[in-house]
């Protein structure tokens, strides 16, 4: 059996209720909500970015987009490599083609700056040999529609044309093939990682029902991550490398925190205890260690959140968003799911087929006596720690020394595959070409510089050391640049240098110079990571000290965890330098090895390897800190600890190295260091630094281990957390013959043993249902122990109380013999999460309890519809509010920001509007348009000769509206801002009748019991055989808002961002007037006049003649 730390069985505590109570509808839930992120995560890869090395802020950022807004030909992003084949470029045939397509090219939309060998005559532009010839151009816009333009102009300029054969490099293809063959690798590595994590998992748990459930959470992450990175890549630039983390920590820290319940669970299980009251056990204990463990890799990911490149900021959103997921499904979904499964988790033993003994039945699938291997280890290791101790560290610091070689450099074209095509093309320019198009450094001038001014500064940058040649200016208005081209490579030493040199150069006062180009670009990438990385490392070191200190309540595990992490990472390090830098075993790992490693790459393994040693860490420390508080001996407790965590953290070790090594079959370089480079510090911490070095350490500081000044041990025991109920060395349990306040004694002011205990377990639980902001813990005498405090995982003991019976105070306190007092110390955290939950059950009741709360104001007004309605109106929570006059504020939130990339921020009508003008379904007449927004139809029917009122609870709407109607001399429109439902009430000024009734997009934003009211405004305001005209969300395939019923819609209190419709429920609603038409409306691309989403259905209704 297994030896599981045990004393009076706790009471089941208001977490372990709370994801217990319903485990069926919990399981249900997420399998809904994991659809959803399905679906809603969907194409993210397709809207994530490949680049963001640079620094946003930076002068070479600066200058680039300066020169690339005002000299497109000076920024080449795309290039056409021409190949003549056995003849010369300068042969007739092939020159009258390549003008062709040159022509060809400046007609493309999105292309500017368009030049070519053919048309400049210039050396650069033609290989040495003469065979080859390059026609280079910009393509305008961000990432993801430069890489649009260029999968749409590829197949008309790729391949054999005529006499050449043309093949496309340049910056935007590199990302472009980069990010394609990212995806295409990323769906390898699943297919990999999956089945052989399933078969370790059914090595490690032997039942393959109990394999399953690590699985599942995994990619209940991995889902969930997708559906957050793609709402992200709505307000930010994502890069499309932060998928990989996301499936390596989505698998790997699910299976990591799964693992580390589950076997917990099986433990409880073992030990004689019922399955809900092992799961309080569990979520009590090795749920506290799973919170305390994703907040610390949480944390050391976020420190990536400091730095200015996208690159890294991706991973931050990315390992966040997965690390929290992962916990949230260990400690919600998983514990629904062990209730359900109960000792069937033992279920399917797959090892059985393979074993000749017979197995105890209490065993579980487990060995009789596990972990015996792990003590052995341990006991050898701490008689001689000090051999451990100092040649593991010796040899971990020898593995790191080629760190010390380490050459930053960026990231290009040679991080793709030797055949892919765009590595191909800036190959034969980078080895075959004189100079190399959008190569070299750009040095931009912007002022009103006088020509002897101009040339002036060139005679200065010739004269810098490390100049080959210096062009231009090419000058414009109050801008002008020149190109440098420096000696040796474009992003060596020698060019880095030369961009500080050019950088110092004095320039007439009249002109301010800005130096870009790759060298300029690496200087300012190193600069601005050197510049924030110690702000980094403090945080993580700072807030790993602080979390690490509220599990243990020592001084020293603190420091020393963050010692020996930051050792575990020296092996990485070295390995990644020896191995591609160096280029050692760059054939056995198909990559070319560049000179350098590129810049953000270092950090990002880091804070990766660092929250990941840092997540085994915590299991292990906070398996002997429980030991060590229940027994005082500390080194029985490391024993302990090693023995019962050291085989399932290098299971999980290997696990999440299986799944980084899937990662690294990338044939994309960084992907491949990437993954390698953490599955190797992922090994070298689980089995090094965990089972050698951190029982050594343990066993030269000895009892000093815990030790922490008077201070800061009153502040833990105020405010510190621990992995489990936990006795005191010194304080007998109630259970132990001699225990003071055992049966049938009294201990201090404690009152009779168990019976006050069960009592007041049930009196504290009947609370915590009932009065979730009442509760407070009390100070108890000596004896035996007493439920304490809240805890969100169960209750738990007080360290040194009796149990004390717990009566009703007047001011509604419970109280004991003392007075009042403030949650309990270790407690206050735990309870805070706990009752967060309890308060939020509370806060979604308050909507249907409105004023029969007691000391309300009596209220017995409703009388009419309209009391009704409103009285409805209050069912949702006030942010939910879209409709009424508390709502403008929302919208103008919403509209203050208008370079928002809102589809119909555009300043074009409807395409259904439009088609309806054009056949003739509408005339002009009198028109009311509802939530007119910007104004964009209103205007569009006004100049066509409709006399419209145009009506939105937006300020700031109608204010960008009237200014539309002013640039566009607009005449026969009217903007009124207010409620739709007052405005055109009987008898006010827009009571019709109106000729058109024109909604594009406020319909779907009503709740259910205001269709009431919409259609009453229809019935008054629309003419006998007037038309009404509607736009709003689609439900099914493509579409988009809320398919919720509508009576959940008033349990949830909110709208969901908008409510969906089928084509039956739209005429339903609308079965009072004549359909003219009804579909869905047309897809209308960025260069049409018109807007036109498919996610919307578009319809035209008849009001009858006569009514």
């Amino acid at each position: 059996m297994s030896e599981v730390n045990r004393s009076a069985p706790p009471p089941v505590g208001g977490w372990t209720r709370f994801v217990t109570a319903r485990p069926r509808l919990a399981l249900l839930a997420a399998l809904v909500i994991t659809a959803l992120a399905v679906f809603a995560g969907s194409g993210v890869a397709d809207r994530m970015g490949s680049g963001g090395w640079q620094a946003p802020d930076a002068e070479s950022t600066y200058a680039t987009e300066v020169l690339a807004r005002e000299f497109p030909a000076s920024q080449p992003n795309l290039l056409l490599l021409v190949d003549s084949g056995s003849a010369t470029v300068d042969d007739p045939a092939v020159a009258a083609e390549a003008a062709r397509l040159t022509e060809r090219l400046k007609g493309e939309p999105g292309i500017s700056g368009v030049g070519s060998y053919w048309e400049t005559a210039s050396p650069a532009l033609r290989s040495e040999d003469g065979r080859e010839a390059v026609i280079a151009a910009r393509i305008g816009g961000d990432e993801k529609t430069a890489g649009e333009t260029l999968d749409r102009i590829a197949p008309a300029f790729a391949g054999e044309r005529g006499p050449v054969t043309v093949s496309l490099g340049g910056p935007v293809a590199v990302q472009h093939e980069m990010q394609t063959i990212i995806q295409e690798d990323l769906l390898r590595a699943e297919l990999i990682a999956l089945p052989v994590t399933l078969v370790l998992l059914v090595m490690v748990f032997g039942s393959a029902v109990a394999a399953m459930l690590p699985l599942g959470v995994g990619i209940v992450a991995i889902l969930g991550t997708n559906a957050v990175l793609r709402g992200l890549t709505e307000i930010t630039d994502v890069s499309v490398f932060a998928m990989n983390l996301t499936t390596a920590l989505g698998l790997g820290l699910a299976i990591d925190y799964a693992l580390f319940i589950v076997r917990r669970f099986r433990e409880e299980l073992a030990g004689g205890a019922d399955p809900r009251a092992a799961v309080g056990t569990t979520l009590r204990t090795a749920g506290r260690t799973v919170l305390f463990s994703a907040l610390t890799v949480a944390v050391s990911l976020s420190a990536m959140l400091v730095f200015p490149q996208y690159f890294l900021r991706s991973f931050a959103y990315a390992g966040i968003a997965v690390v929290l997921l992962a916990a949230a499904a260990a400690l919600i979904l998983l514990p629904a799911a062990l209730v359900l499964l109960g000792h069937r988790i033992n279920a399917l033993d797959l090892r059985r087929l393979f074993r000749r003994r017979k197995e105890s039945p209490e065993g579980a699938g487990e060995e009789a006596s596990p972990g015996r291997g792990w003590a052995r280890l341990a006991a050898l290791v701490m008689r001689r720690a000090p051999v451990f101790a100092v040649v593991t560290t010796v040899g971990l610091l020898l593995l790191g020394l080629p760190f010390l070689g380490v050459k930053f450099g960026t990231a290009d074209d040679r991080q793709l595959p030797a055949g892919a095509e765009s590595r191909v093309v800036q190959e034969h320019i980078r080895d075959g070409f004189p100079g190399s198009p959008g190569g070299g450094l750009e040095v931009l001038a912007e002022g009103q510089g006088s020509p002897a001014e101009f040339a002036r500064l060139k005679d200065r940058i010739e004269q810098l050391p490390g100049v080959l040649r210096v062009d231009g200016p090419v000058t414009g208005d109050s801008v002008a640049y020149y190109s440098v081209l420096p000696e040796g490579e474009a992003v060596g030493e020698e060019a880095q240098q030369l961009v500080r040199d050019l950088r110092a150069v004095p320039s007439a006062s009249s002109l301010d110079t800005s130096v870009t180009g790759a060298a300029a670009v690496l200087v300012d990438s190193k600069d601005a990571i050197a510049d924030r990385l110690p702000w980094a490392v403090g945080i993580i070191v700072v807030v790993t000290l602080l979390l690490v200190f509220l599990l243990t309540g020592s001084v020293l595990i603190p420091l020393q965890a963050v010692v020996l992490n930051a050792l575990s990472l020296t092996a990485m390090f070295g390995a990644v330098v020896w191995v591609f830098q160096d280029g050692n075993l760059s054939g056995l790992l198909a990559f070319t090895s560049t000179g350098d490693i590129e810049t953000t790459l270092p950090v990002l393994m880091f804070c990766v390897a660092f929250g990941l040693s840092m997540d085994y860490g915590v299991f292990l420390i906070s398996r002997i800190k429980e030991e060590h508080d229940r027994t005082g001996d500390h080194e029985h407790s490391v024993t302990f600890g090693l023995r019962h965590t050291g085989g399932l953290i290098t299971a999980a070790a290997v696990i999440l190295a299986v799944v980084m090594v899937a990662i690294g079959t990338s044939r994309v370089t960084n992907t491949k260091m990437l993954g390698l480079g953490i599955a190797l510090a992922v090994l070298m911490d689980a089995m090094v630094v965990r089972s050698l070095l951190v029982p050594a350490v343990m066993k030269l500081m000895g009892r000093s281990t815990w030790w922490a000044p008077a201070p800061l041990r009153a502040f833990h025991r105020r405010f510190g957390l621990s992995e489990g109920d936990t006795v005191p060395a010194d304080v007998v349990t109630p259970e132990s013959p001699g225990g003071r306040g055992g049966r049938g004694g009294r201990g201090g002011r404690g009152g009779p043993g168990e019976a006050d205990h069960s009592a007041d377990t049930a009196s504290d639980a009947d609370a915590t249902l009932a009065e979730p902001a009442t509760l407070t813990a009390v100070p108890l005498g000596r004896g035996a122990g007493k439920p304490f405090g809240n805890s969100p995982w169960g209750a738990r003991e007080h360290p040194r109380g009796g149990p004390r019976r717990a009566r009703a105070a007047p001011n509604g306190r419970r109280s004991g013999a003392g007075p009042p007092a403030r949650p309990g110390g270790r407690q206050k955290l735990a309870d805070y999460i706990g009752k967060a939950s309890l308060t939020w059950d509370f806060m979604l009741r308050l909507p249907r309890i409105g004023s029969s709360e007691k000391g309300a104001r009596m209220d017995r007004n409703v009388t009419t519809t309209d009391d009704v309605l409103a009285l409805m109106d209050g069912l949702f929570a006030p942010a939910a509010d879209r409709w009424t006059a508390n709502g403008a504020s929302w919208w103008d939130d919403f509209y203050a920001d208008r370079l928002k990339k809102v589809p119909f921020f555009v300043d074009k009508p409807d395409e259904s509007l439009d088609a309806y003008l054009r056949q003739g379904l509408i005339t002009p007449g009198r028109a009311l348009d509802l939530g007119c927004g910007p104004g964009r139809n209103a205007l569009h029917l006004a100049s066509l000769g409709f006399d419209v009122d145009a009506v939105d609870l937006s300020p700031e709407a109608i204010a960008w509206a009237r200014e539309r109607a002013d640039g566009a001399e607009a005449r026969g429109v009217r903007f009124h801002r207010g409620d739709a439902f007052a405005l055109t009430a009987t008898g006010a000024a827009l009571a019709g009748p109106y000729d058109l009734i024109y909604d594009s997009g406020c319909f779907h934003h009503l709740p259910p019991h205001r269709r009431v009211s919409y259609l009453a405004l229809l019935e008054r305001c629309l003419a006998p055989g007037g038309h009404y005209a509607l736009t709003c969300f689609a439900a099914g395939e493509g579409g988009m808002g809320s398919e919720l019923p509508d009576a959940e819609l008033y349990r949830t209190g909110g709208l969901q961002g908008g409510l969906a419709y089928s084509p039956e429920a739209l005429r339903h609603v609308f079965s009072g007037l004549t359909e003219i038409e009804f579909r869905r409306m047309n897809d209308e691309g960025p260069r049409s006049p018109l807007f036109g989403e498919p996610f919307l259905w578009t319809a035209l209704f008849r009001a009858p003649a006569r009514r």
